[in-house]
């Protein structure tokens, strides 16, 4: 049922093949009869060897009937996952394919949570075999897991190319699975890939994104056990990979970025700094570890002797036949070569991170219109959700990707960088790629830490002089393209932003000022959404997601907090000061010059108090972590401790850096704004059309005159409307600038499940639930965070401080929905209900 494909019952299709690895894995070190009663039964009756030579004779001789079974049925169903050879049969084979590795890899973890058990509990293992006797068969021989690995790995190789892009997805992940058994897989792949993207190789162009893939995934295990394997061959990588930048294929382009962030990820671009870093704490609270013993363990799985005799064994036309020369050097001389090696893959990565800015220069120079969603669907519908939906993950994807390579650098790199990043800024406008430009921007001017243990932002003090020079006498395009530009620039930039408050009150002026383009006004609003939120919001130092290389801490090795502290941007109190001049300069001196213009008129100017409120909207976006409805003082935050949020007393001891008029002006804020909406709400809740009729006779003709208030010509605006129904939600809902953050937790999962060692995991899993058992590991109510190799997980340092910052986001996002419970545990504590200030008779 399953490999005929039914198209009406797909998912239990796929649950069936799920079952079926299941059993097969199961079967794997079974025989159907004792082995004394077998070699009786067979007599001298040769078994069919399938071409084998006479070694692998006698490997088979040994191999169970289960083992047998497996390979017997793999070499049946092999010419069915060639790419040419497609059907319904296609989709099922690849499924099989991923879920029987993933199966097998579970088995062989097992089998290396009980060795880790016998080393070091020697009466546990003891006790389990009593106890559970099952597990007795569990292991599985150095032999055949030799023989079902050969037999796997070909079936891989032709599921990465095939034409159905699930099953294509299905081999990578199989492969992954593999390289974590036995990580002497990695370097022949290695080459497969690469002659894929060699353009010399025309045939095998089509193969490219598969390839890009394939490396990617590879990334990880080749670094982990012998470095060798990858650095030799990085260069060219790197060079190859280069003409996966192409603005005419977005599938491969984003592969190639994919690729780049991996490979940056583990490896820093130029000298590392790796041993200035774990300078943190040697304990962190919340974090569990095992120990030593777990990942030996799973090293150990492919360096017995048993196994490199079968690998011997294997004849000259196999995959694995290379895995016999990569073989361990002394440690001195491995260290020496890793030494020599990494030097040389600083200067490659050097250069390959300027043409690789080269190459995006290219990409950003063929952009045309941004896909969005418009406001009409159906046939007249400007692009899809589809379309809007490839662009947000292309424009995700190239953000995460140009972070990674730049906090990646060191000084030096950095420097050439940034005055490539200069160069092309200031020589070239693109008004079609000014999204690009902002993103490249935003990693360029992110902060990095400074000697002193501060942070600074070397890219902003080069590119915001320039960009904000002369920005008066420049074209509308050029103008867009800078305000984006600076906007991108000062998002994440840290404290060197309050030096140029000058330059930047200049620039918000020019472009929230009197200038009629609606443009240039949405794009002031942005840039100073992105200043408001950049002074006022804490974030991760950019460089502190570089990779970590020292002698503790081996390349491609788990990154960990514990010892490892992560470095955040926290706002002080010139910041908070800035934020509070802003507030007052830009917002409320304006409401209050629109109030008192049009005092005892009975006309109004709307378009005005649409850009107001506009206005008001984005620097709520800015800063609406900052503000509180609350009474900020610490004093009484403490004495009422119980009632607020983890974030409102986080916010409440910071604003104890600001001055006294910078807290009297963030304490208000949220409350004046309140008030002002509501009359807001009131006034349109209120503001039927009020008609007044002058009845005159002008020979025999009537003339009404209608003439209309101001509440009604309130009531009746959409945008205004639209305006204070945005703002009052901001209002009552956000506490953070970042509102993604369960979008981004999704995307972090499926990183995530991508980068794991299901070897290292689920030897912890299964370690872990035999101690739980014995009462060598009490549970208890606190969740601890496992960390680093010793703790299960195979992540590298940006994934880890992006887990943490989502954490963060998180923490924001549960306190805009504790504001609200909290009016309703006051209100009912309170025996009579406070008077509200919403009223039908409000008037303008």
């Amino acid at each position: 049922k399953s490999f005929l494909g039914n198209g009406s019952s797909y998912q239990e299709g796929v649950d069936f093949v799920s079952k079926l690895s299941k059993l097969l894995v199961f079967c794997i070190g079974k025989n159907d009869v004792k082995p004394m009663q077998q070699a009786v039964s067979s007599g001298g009756e040769v078994k069919a060897t399938n071409g084998t030579n006479g070694a692998e004779d006698s490997a088979m001789e040994e191999t169970s009937d289960g083992t047998e079974d497996l390979l017997r049925f793999f070499a049946f169903v092999g010419p069915y996952f060639h790419p040419s050879n497609t059907g319904a049969w296609t989709f099922p084979l690849g499924v099989l394919l991923h879920y029987f590795s993933f199966e097998f890899c579970r088995r062989m973890a097992r089998n290396t949570s009980h060795r880790a058990i016998t080393a070091k509990y020697p009466q546990l293992a003891a006790k389990i075999m009593e106890v559970e006797p099952f597990k007795q068969t569990s292991a599985i021989l150095d032999s055949e897991v030799v023989l079902i690995l050969d037999s796997i790995l070909p079936l891989c190789q032709q599921a990465l190319y095939s034409k159905s892009p699930r099953v294509s997805r299905g081999g990578e992940q199989a492969l992954l699975y593999l390289s974590q058994m036995d990580h002497k897989i990695c370097p022949m792949f290695l080459d497969f890939a690469m002659r894929a993207l060699d353009i010399s190789s025309v045939a095998l162009s089509h193969q490219a994104p598969a390839a890009l893939s394939a490396l990617s995934r590879l990334v990880s295990p080749s670094l982990k056990r012998n470095p060798a394997f990858f650095l030799e061959r990085l260069p060219d990588i790197l060079n190859l990979s280069l003409a996966g930048i192409d603005s005419n294929d977005q599938t491969k382009t984003v592969r190639t970025l994919i690729l780049y962030r991996t490979i940056t990820s583990w490896i820093p671009v130029g000298k590392s700094t790796g041993s200035n870093w774990c300078d943190g704490d040697k304990t962190c609270p919340g974090t569990f570890r095992f120990g030593k013993e777990l990942t030996d363990a799973v090293n150990s799985n492919c360096e017995s002797e048993d196994y490199w005799n079968a690998l011997r064994n294997l004849p000259s036309n196999s995959l694995l036949h290379q895995a016999e020369m990569s073989y361990s050097m002394d440690k001195e001389d491995e260290q020496a070569r890793l030494s020599n090696l990494m030097e040389e893959t600083a200067y490659a990565m050097g250069d390959w991170s300027i043409a690789f800015l080269e190459r995006l220069y290219d990409l950003f120079r063929a952009a045309g219109v941004q896909e969005k969603r418009g406001k009409s669907h159906g046939v007249a519908s400007r692009h899809s959700s589809a379309d809007a939906s490839e662009a947000k993950h292309f424009m995700s994807l190239l953000k995460q990707c140009l972070f990674q390579v730049f906090s990646s650098m060191d000084d030096k790199n950095f420097e050439l960088a940034l005055r490539c990043v200069e160069n092309f800024l200031i020589s070239e406008t693109l008004p079609m790629a000014v999204k690009y430009a902002s993103i490249l921007c935003e990693a360029v001017c992110a902060a990095r830490m400074h000697q002193d243990n501060g942070n600074h932002s070397p890219g902003l003090i080069s590119l915001l002089p320039q960009l904000a020079k002369d920005l008066r006498n420049k074209s509308t395009g050029t103008i867009l393209y800078r305000l984006r530009c600076i906007g991108g620039a000062v998002r994440q930039a840290g404290k060197d932003v309050a030096k140029y408050k000058k330059e930047l009150f200049a620039v918000l002026e020019f472009a929230l000022g009197d200038n009629d383009d609606k443009h240039i006004f949405k794009a002031g609003c942005k840039l100073l959404r992105h200043l408001l939120s950049s002074q006022s919001e804490s974030y991760i130092i950019l460089n502190d997601s570089c990779p970590r290389f020292s002698e503790e801490h081996s390349l491609g090795k788990s990154a960990h907090l514990d010892g490892d502290k992560i470095l955040w941007h926290i706002p002080d109190g010139q910041q908070l000061n800035l934020v509070a001049e802003i507030l007052s300069y830009f917002i409320f001196d304006r409401l209050r010059s629109l109030s008192l213009a049009k005092a005892g008129s009975e006309s109004i100017d709307l378009s005005e108090w649409r850009r107001c409120l506009k206005l008001v909207r984005y620097t709520l976006r800015g800063t609406s972590g900052l503000l509180q409805e609350i009474d900020g003082t610490i004093d009484n935050v403490r004495e009422n401790i119980d009632e607020f949020d983890p974030t409102e007393i986080a916010i409440s001891a910071l604003s104890e850096s600001a001055p006294q008029k910078c807290r009297e002006v963030l304490s208000k804020t949220r409350g004046s704004l309140a008030i002002l909406l509501s009359l807001f709400l009131s006034i349109i809740a209120n503001g039927g059309e009020t008609v007044e009729t002058d009845n005159s006779e002008d020979g025999n003709v009537k003339k009404a005159i209608e003439t209309r208030s101001i509440e009604s010509l309130i009531a009746t605006d959409v945008k205004i409307c639209k305006e204070v129904s945005l703002i009052s939600i901001y209002l009552s809902t956000r506490r953070g600038a970042s509102v993604h953050s369960q979008d981004e937790r999704s995307l972090w999962k499926v990183q995530k499940s991508i980068a794991s060692d299901r070897m290292l995991s689920s030897a912890r899993k299964e370690i872990m639930t035999v101690l739980l058992k014995a009462g060598l590991s009490l549970a208890t109510s606190t969740t601890l965070y496992n960390d680093g190799e010793e703790g299960g997980k195979s992540l590298s340092r940006r994934m880890v401080t992006t887990r943490v910052n989502i954490f963060h986001h998180q923490l924001q996002r549960n306190s805009s929905y504790e504001v609200p419970r909290r009016l309703r545990r006051r209100n009912r504590n309170m025996a009579k209900a406070e008077k509200g200030t919403f009223s039908c008779g409000s008037t303008f």
